[in-house]
């Protein structure tokens, strides 16, 4: 999958052409944000990528050391670097003979075309991964103490402001009844592999996943002992998996207006059906986060600073740094309504 086995290797930016990246784009005429949903003091329907959103950058490689606890770590070791050369082979190749020297769609119905050809790559570094067995002896509570120790060690960290954004949000639901329509609801939508690394991250920094929302990822088994299989039934694997799982949700909780945050090329699809789309970008921005940018940036997508979201285009995304510029954002919103 995508985020299970992403690209880390120097000669994928061979395919992408160098341009300035904190969202320069082409000038062009721009509509204010008066067409959408906000601003609102009622409730916002935030939808939370994982990897590299939540969390500092991706939590994969902590996933894979978990595996040491089970088997030699030189095994394990050996077995992950063959399957992150066989997933880059894959994803180079195919990334070449969809778009020849490089030429990557300037169309959004193209992008689309093309995020749905890489699902096939993620699909077969899948079936690499189950038949290399890796993660076939990774109980629930290898997972549970790994998650521990990753947090403590600082192997996995959140981004900044993420924990206050969350007490921020319970704030403002503090101000309806349970059961109230104006009430905020929190999803997480990753294509990560585990289900349970998340909620155990969660735990161990004692936030509840379920008391804004859900957790809509794939898990190695049933989330008690897992394995090295993905659950078949909602499999989220590709931009695509992830834009069907959104509207899912967008139905379940209309009228809610959805707020989806995003790092990624995966996240690119969602991010533009969304009310507000906001991309997360570091400064220096990362690998995963410029091929993000650089899609906008192909595609003709104004991406002001969430600062200057009203100056948004059609497709209505924005960028931030952290979670502490999304809770700004919603107290200024609460405070003009």
């Amino acid at each position: 999958m995508y985020r299970l086995l992403r690209p880390r290797s120097s000669k994928t930016s061979s395919y992408f052409q160098t341009i300035s990246l904190r969202c320069r784009f082409h000038s062009r005429t721009h509509l204010t944000m008066s067409h959408t949903k906000f601003p609102t003091n009622h409730g916002i329907h935030f939808i939370l990528d994982w990897d590299g959103t939540v969390t500092q950058k991706d939590t994969l490689d902590a996933l894979v050391d978990m595996c040491k606890a089970t088997r030699p770590a030189a095994e394990i070791s050996l077995t992950w670097t063959r399957l992150t050369e066989s997933y880059m082979a894959d994803y180079e190749a195919t990334i070449k003979e969809y778009a020849p020297e490089g030429k990557l769609p300037t169309s959004i119905p193209e992008e689309r075309k093309l995020l749905l050809v890489l699902e096939a790559v993620e699909q077969r570094s899948i079936d690499r991964v189950i038949d290399s067995r890796l993660f076939n002896d990774l109980t629930s509570q290898h997972i549970k103490s790994g998650a521990d120790k990753a947090m403590s060690t600082k192997q996995i960290q959140f981004r900044y402001g993420y924990l206050d954004f969350e007490n921020h949000l319970r704030s403002r639901n503090a101000r309806y009844g349970p059961e109230d329509e104006d009430q905020d609801i929190r999803n997480f939508l990753s294509v990560t592999w585990c289900r349970f690394l998340i909620a155990s991250c969660l735990d161990v920094s004692s936030v509840d996943p379920l008391s804004l929302g859900q957790i809509y990822a794939n898990e190695l088994e049933d989330g008690i002992i897992t394995r090295a299989r993905v659950n078949p039934e909602g499999k989220i694997i590709s931009s695509n998996d992830k834009l069907k799982t959104m509207k899912r949700l967008q139905q379940w909780f209309e009228p809610k207006p959805v707020v989806y945050v995003g790092d990624s090329w995966t996240d690119l699809e969602c991010l533009l059906a969304a009310d507000l789309g906001i991309c997360m970008q570091d400064d220096p921005i990362s690998s995963t986060q410029r091929k993000l940018a650089e899609a906008l940036e192909r595609l003709n997508v104004h991406c002001p600073h969430i600062r200057e979201w009203e100056s948004v285009d059609e497709h209505r995304v924005v960028w931030v740094r952290d979670f502490d510029e999304i809770r700004a954002w919603v107290s200024e919103v609460d405070h003009r309504a």
